[in-house]
């Protein structure tokens, strides 16, 4: 039977790992624009010896120091480049998926657990794969918790320290640490003094990397806290969307945030009171209630505090809850529970998945977020040009990442991400400066107060400015938001109600045309 499961599992880890690599190494050429911020700063960090991401500017500039450091690990073998990442992206998304179902097979613990826990896989990759292939930190944090979760069954210091260690590279999971730390101290599997060690050595080496250079507070939470201005319902409705695509056809973002919270009530309670099958679990030594109320917690941190929920915030809450639905509806006694969760979990994100998979091999223009992420390839094409011509000057925009990747001279971000002067100057107000409270638009007072020899913004991001008399110091260059082959791709010039990258180059730096642009605005000759 062992010998069976084993083979069992390595045929289907080699699927999975087949999946991922050929999905990651595929569309690896279209990031998140965030993403490249990490990339400039674990450049940063072993070019100058400061995590900056401007040299001898001491701001955090990113959220997650410990995927940073991983980075810059991986820089000092091998090039800076997306491929590079993404093969480690594969890697981690795949180990990720391996550990989540190992776990699941051991809380089932009965002859069908194999087939069962593996029957989550294409949940896992659905929700996670996104932002590894954006390049993101949130495959390496689940991967974490997911090993976590094995070590708090037998070794529970070991899960503690694996846990504060994810909490570092995502804070936000310092919700599930402290949940299942508070869990083991009251069901007594180790001593406090063993648990707060554990977690010590976890997140030590991080915690004192993160002090030597920046103060406590990372300046990205206060940045984004104060600049978007999202209600509620544009979480709950982002949320709802991305994480579970079950109820696409339902336009009401309450109807379908109810139905899915009468999904989980109807799959957890009919375990509760029905009774499951037998197993570890089923003498209540499973921490599942924690689990899945630190991803609803999470989930409504998210939505009171008013965040921009990006795609890569979305595993952290939906893996923790769709892992839970899964074994409470694959573990009742009830057939009918174990129809509804193969109907509403594992066959929706079974065609999500393959829809990715699909587009793989050649319509790209189905992978949900190239239109996107092709900006970025914008953005990394013009920065190349601007460094070439300008490399000495200050280039400014909301959107740092691509821009930073190709040009290595200073960037400061009218957002105020990386540049904390900016802050004073935001939030903008809704509709006049900007039209909704989820875009990081550009202050045009300080453009002013910075006086930049480079402003590059989409149309979104600079409505204020671009009606400003600031432009007036500018010669505006005008190029397509999608590079051709991606234009031609996915049938559009346009992305967020906005047709052009505006370049401006101010008018004291020019001699000769250096971007080979197309027009100049009217009334500007």
């Amino acid at each position: 039977m062992t010998s069976s499961r084993a083979r069992w599992d390595g045929v289907c880890f080699f699927i999975v790992a087949l999946v991922s690599f050929w999905i990651h190494l595929t569309f690896h050429r279209w990031p998140f624009d965030d993403a490249l911020i990490h990339f400039r700063i674990a450049e940063h960090l072993i070019r100058f010896g400061e995590p900056y991401f401007n040299a001898g500017e001491a701001v955090m500039g990113s959220s997650s120091p410990a995927w940073t450091l991983l980075l810059a690990a991986l820089f000092s073998v091998f090039p800076a480049t997306t491929a590079v990442v993404a093969g480690l992206e594969a890697t981690i998304v795949a180990v990720g998926c391996l550990v989540w179902c190992r776990w699941i097979q051991l809380e089932l613990d009965d002859a069908a657990a194999g087939w069962i826990g593996w029957g989550f896989a294409p949940v896992y990759l659905s929700l996670v794969h996104y932002s590894g292939v954006g390049l993101m930190e949130t495959p390496l944090a689940l991967a974490l918790v997911g090993l976590a979760l094995l070590q708090f069954r037998q070794h529970p210091v070991t899960g503690a320290a694996l846990l504060s260690m994810a909490s570092l590279v995502r804070f936000e999971l310092a919700v599930l640490w402290i949940a299942l730390a508070t869990w083991t101290l009251v069901t007594r599997r180790a001593h406090p003094a063993r648990v707060a060690a554990g977690s010590a050595v976890g997140a030590l080496p991080f915690v004192a990397y993160w002090l030597v250079y920046f103060p406590l507070l990372p300046h990205t939470i206060a940045a984004k806290s104060l600049v978007y201005e999202v209600p509620w319902r544009e979480t709950l409705d982002a949320l709802t969307r991305r994480a579970l695509p079950t109820l696409p056809w339902l336009a009401s973002v309450e109807l379908r945030a109810a139905l899915v919270a009468v999904l989980v009530a109807i799959l957890v309670g009919g375990v509760v009171f029905r009774g499951r099958r037998s197993g570890p679990a089923a003498a209540g030594r499973g921490p599942w209630g924690l689990i899945l109320g630190a991803g609803c917690a999470v989930g409504c941190v998210y939505g009171v505090s008013g965040s921009l929920l990006f795609p890569w915030y979305v595993p952290l809450v939906g893996v923790p809850i769709a892992a839970i639905v899964y074994l409470s509806g694959t573990t009742s006694e009830s057939r009918a529970l174990v129809v509804i969760t193969l109907v509403a979990l594992v066959i929706p994100h079974s065609i999500a998945l393959g829809i990715t998979f699909v587009a793989s091999f050649g319509p790209i223009e189905r992978y949900p977020y190239l239109a996107e992420n092709a900006r970025v390839r914008r953005y990394v094409d013009v920065a190349r040009r601007l460094d070439a011509g300008f490399a000495t000057a200050t280039l400014m925009s909301s959107e740092v990442g691509g821009l930073g990747f190709g040009f290595r001279g200073r960037v400061v971000d009218g957002m105020g991400l990386v540049s904390p002067e900016a802050l004073p100057y935001h939030p903008l107000h809704v509709p006049d400066e900007r039209s909704r409270g989820s875009l990081g638009a550009i202050p045009p007072e300080f453009v002013e107060a910075i006086d930049p020899e480079i402003v590059v913004t989409l149309e979104a991001f600079g409505e204020a400015l671009l009606r400003s008399p600031i432009a007036e110091r500018y010669v505006d260059y005008r190029f397509p938001v999608y590079l051709p082959a991606d234009a031609r791709a996915l049938g559009t010039s346009e992305l967020w109600e906005s047709r052009h990258l505006h370049v401006w180059l101010r008018r004291d730096r020019i001699r000769t045309d250096p971007l080979g642009a197309t027009t100049v605005l009217p009334g500007i000759p």
